[in-house]
């Protein structure tokens, strides 16, 4: 075998590894567009009841996040969808850090998105799970507190809020 047979051989193979490798990413990637504007796999999504609860016995707390993405970086990315006009409420917010404290018994969330129909908004992600639960603990002891039925003495004036909270029925305020 001739060193012009060996270099024909060596180039007929890369060329056939090249057509597997494109034909592996054109009809086999796991990383598509998502309805957020970048390429991720889908990991687990909120499908109804059934759906996986995520929990942090440390902190206690639950969550089930509507989305959970796969960057190509190996990164996972925590989404929480608001069907509503508008802006991004506090109360969005907490959700989203105690979402990301309960999924990272499963996933290392690094990155979290709060969308609405109008808008955006990272949720900083890259704080370890106490440094995050810190900023949220407050109102989460306190609707602790409202769940056990005991009394609060903290009110937060909106007509609103207060009839749409789903602790209302044991709310003594």
């Amino acid at each position: 075998m001739s060193i012009v047979d060996i270099i024909n051989l060596t180039a007929g193979a890369c060329f056939v590894i090249y057509i597997l490798l494109w034909v592996k990413g054109r009809f086999f990637n796991v990383y598509t567009e998502t309805p957020f504007g970048f390429k991720a796999q889908l990991i687990y999504s909120d499908s109804g009841r059934k759906s996986k609860i995520f929990t942090s016995a440390k902190f206690g707390l639950a969550a089930k996040p509507d989305f959970i993405y796969r960057l190509a970086s190996g990164e996972f990315v925590l989404i929480e969808y608001k069907s509503r006009k508008g802006r991004v409420y506090p109360s969005d917010i907490q959700q989203v850090i105690a979402a990301i404290i309960a999924t990272r018994s499963m996933y290392p969330i690094s990155q979290a998105y709060i969308y609405t129909d109008t808008t955006s908004l990272a949720v900083d992600a890259t704080s370890s799970d106490v440094e995050l639960f810190d900023s949220i603990k407050y109102n989460f002891y306190l609707t602790k507190r409202i769940k056990e039925g005991k009394k609060v003495d903290v009110c937060y004036k909106s007509e609103y809020k207060c009839n749409t909270c789903s602790m209302k029925e044991k709310c003594y305020l």
